[in-house]
């Protein structure tokens, strides 16, 4: 299952603290936390290569909306 629940509550997470005034400058640091989950566990019960890579993209989309690159207007 991909991690369309994680993707969305990311951006939503990020577009909150936005509004709320906690933006980002291109230098500072973004950290957000996840657990790993049942469905991110591959046969050898690690974390799968592919998931992490995709969850290192959630925290760029994060870091992308509070820096405001990812802004639509």
């Amino acid at each position: 299952m991909y991690p369309f629940i994680r993707y969305a509550s990311t951006i939503a997470h990020a577009a909150l603290q936005v509004k709320k005034g906690n933006t980002l400058a291109l230098k500072e640091t973004s950290e957000i936390r996840f657990r790993c989950r049942l469905s991110d566990i591959d046969n050898f019960l690690e974390m799968n290569n592919g998931r992490v890579f995709t969850l290192y993209d959630l925290g760029r989309m994060d870091f992308a909306v509070r820096t405001g690159l990812a802004s639509s207007y």
